[in-house]
């Protein structure tokens, strides 16, 4: 049965199937020595990095205890996971904060996924209720951060 059988119920190829398609192309990026190779290209993962974040310690032990034989990568997956940007979709605040402590407000940029069903109407409201976020540093992770980006001006 393919992943369309498997994930077709319960609306699990949005809820499960998206998120693990996020992890299998990060962690493409990260062990393929993509990410070693090109540092300064520029990666979003959607929704708070989807797994990746709860995933990033099991990576990190597999290839410490050397599991992953054709990875060519010299830095731990942890250093690669800090090159990404990720948006502030989470739908938990608990895991926004630990997405914002672990990998800075400043890798963190707003995003609504507005209109889809799954979508914020008020994507902004998360990210200003961290706790300690400055409204400078609310604004850098909710703006700022596009344009660091894209590279455009603020």
């Amino acid at each position: 049965m393919g992943r369309r059988g498997r994930l077709q119920a319960h609306f699990m190829a949005n809820l499960i199937g998206n998120p693990t398609d996020t992890a299998v192309a990060a962690a493409s990026l990260i062990f393929g020595g993509v990410l070693q190779e090109m540092p300064r290209l520029k990666f979003v993962l959607s929704h708070g990095g989807d797994t990746c974040p709860a995933l990033a310690g099991r990576w990190e032990h597999a290839w410490r205890m050397g599991l992953v034989e054709d990875s060519s990568i010299v830095s731990p997956p942890s250093e690669h996971m800090k090159l990404f940007y990720f948006d502030s979709i989470t739908h938990s605040q608990v895991v926004l904060e630990t997405l914002v402590q672990t990998y800075r407000h400043g890798r963190v940029m707003l995003g609504s996924d507005y209109t889809a069903g799954m979508g914020s109407f008020t994507p902004a409201e998360p990210v200003a209720a961290i706790p300690g976020l400055t409204g400078s540093s609310a604004r850098r992770s909710s703006v700022g951060t596009f344009h660091v980006f894209s590279g455009s001006a603020a």
